[in-house]
């Protein structure tokens, strides 16, 4: 059934990227450097770099294989691999799950459906890592290490994911009758993770940092809100299933205030020392985050504390919905969420895909109803987005005839 599923989900993709090019024709935002850079692959200049590009090129070189000219479609060709992936991966942490449906929920998150339609490093990024992962859980560790290389030719954080996976593993491996033989056997076996961890520190020092370029705008910030706001986005990509678990969750929080409000210190704490505007943030209102951060944080300095309790209640949804999963694993993906996100300066949905994605994987739903409505949803939500992008162009006072976009 998955590889049907997989297969009407790429036709369907297909026609959407043939609609995207009807109505948008060319290159858009961040895809006016990444078709740039890709044709001057296809045209055989592999000598060239576009300066404004901080990832590395692994979705030009997939693109420039087979299609130069009409970029976008190379998500079309990815959908099917992601969809069986998380499927695979779905499968191998809850054998007995709706498998499919959880499937389309985790796919149909708004801003990866919406991203996967232009030619971003989205769809490829998540796919890739959690390629990965699964691999790396059936222990063929030279096939995960590939994945997870090719996922950091896609997107530098996502070594993060790798590294994690590297100590999970390793971990997993322990045996207290034999400590230090049993961690360097598990090492030993681990070795194709452990070249790949080599060569990404011997990138950075010769590049003398994570980014490639644009440097001024990627530097990095202690930026410890981002995970609450990461918190807000899961529970708004899952809505019906939080919506389904508010009542017990309230229940709970009401049950324990104390506790509770000693939560809400390092949350007040967090809020009051790093929240931060960036100027792209600030200045650039194609994005649905501009308007966000224009009508509920700046329109009053104190706003922001206002919605220490709604964090509270995020973060303690996402930790209660994936009890079912072993500590350790929960540790080391939030542990792993906060080092990518947190050094992130710019308010960026995109960079809450793969948590958000490694979240959902382990949240184990009793009742269909719940996936069927939480992607439906997500879809109703996307398709609003997307008519305001395809329908609702506007032009910039200083770009006259030049049409702007709404998107994520």
């Amino acid at each position: 059934m998955e590889y049907a599923v997989a297969a009407l989900l790429t036709v369907c993709h297909g026609f959407a990227v043939r609609f995207a090019y009807e109505k948008v024709p060319e290159p858009y935002m961040d895809e006016i450097f990444h078709v740039n850079q890709t044709r001057a692959y296809c045209s055989g200049d592999f000598f060239f770099w576009n300066e404004k590009i901080t990832t590395p090129p692994a979705l030009y070189y997939l693109a420039m294989t087979f299609f130069c000219g009409v970029e976008r479609y190379t998500n079309t060709l990815l959908v099917p691999v992601a969809f069986l992936v998380v499927h695979r991966l779905r499968l191998q942490l809850f054998p007995k799950s709706f498998a499919v449906a959880d499937t389309l929920a985790i796919l149909s998150v708004p801003v990866l459906l919406h991203s996967s339609l232009l030619f971003y490093t989205d769809l490829l990024s998540l796919a890739a890592v959690l390629a990965g992962v699964s691999f790396g859980i059936d222990q063929r560790y030279l096939l995960s290490s590939l994945f997870f290389g090719f996922s950091v030719l896609t997107r530098q954080t996502n070594i993060v994911w790798a590294f994690m996976f590297g100590v999970h593993s390793l971990l997993g491996g322990y045996r207290r009758s034999h400590p230090i033989g049993s961690l360097l056997g598990t090492a030993a076996r681990l070795w194709s993770l452990v070249l790949l961890g080599i060569g990404f520190a011997f990138f950075v020092f010769t590049n003398k940092g994570i980014v490639l370029g644009d440097r001024s705008a990627h530097e990095p910030k202690l930026h410890l809100v981002q995970v609450l706001y990461a918190s807000v986005f899961v529970a708004f990509s899952s809505a019906p299933h939080f919506l389904s678990h508010f009542p017990g969750l309230l229940r709970h929080l009401l049950s324990h205030p104390f506790r509770q409000l000693l939560f809400l210190i390092p949350i007040f704490l967090a809020i009051h020392f790093t929240t931060m505007d960036h100027p792209y943030l600030l200045a650039d209102n194609r994005h649905i985050a501009f308007y966000v951060w224009q009508r509920f944080f700046r329109r009053h300095e104190l706003l922001k504390y206002v919605y220490a309790p709604v964090y509270l209640c995020c973060v303690t949804y996402a930790l209660k919905s994936v009890r079912t999963v072993p500590r350790l694993v929960v540790l080391l993906a939030t542990i792993a969420s906060c080092v990518v996100l947190v050094p992130a300066h710019l308010l960026e949905p995109r960079y809450f895909i793969i948590p958000y994605a490694v979240w959902r994987l382990g949240v184990k739903t009793a009742h269909l109803w719940t996936i069927v409505l939480e992607t439906f949803f997500n879809v109703v939500v996307a398709l609003t987005v997307l008519y305001l992008f395809y329908f609702r162009p506007f032009e910039w006072h200083n770009e006259p005839g030049v049409q702007q976009r709404f998107m994520w």
